[in-house]
């Protein structure tokens, strides 16, 4: 089998890793105005879980299981790492997201 024009012969690839994370899920209060410009952070309720993620999958396929598991639209949810958003577009490896770090997901 020849291998396509500006790839290289023998190579052989291995299925991107899943790597243990912290998310800290940021669910806004009862009774807080979501309609309001921008919430603080006493605004929401903060809870920490550890969760399995491949780094392989865009950060949209990771709101969209994210979204299923709290019962939100993917498109209510913002991840951050640190004061970084990460982008729907990118996969969460281009992030250097490593094991054990921390991702907030907020939910809007």
């Amino acid at each position: 089998m020849m291998s396509a024009p500006g790839l290289k012969d023998n190579i052989t690839f291995e299925a991107a890793p899943d790597i243990e994370v912290v998310l800290t899920i940021m669910r806004p209060r009862p009774g807080v105005n979501r309609d309001k410009t921008k919430l603080s952070q006493s605004d929401y309720d903060a809870t920490d879980n550890e969760a399995n993620i491949n780094i392989s999958r865009t950060i949209l396929e990771l709101k969209q299981s994210l979204g299923k598991l709290l019962d939100v639209e993917s498109t209510e949810l913002r991840i951050f790492k640190g004061t970084v958003e990460l982008q729907d577009a990118h996969q969460i490896m281009d992030y250097e997201i490593q094991t054990d770090d921390n991702l907030t997901v907020y939910i809007n």
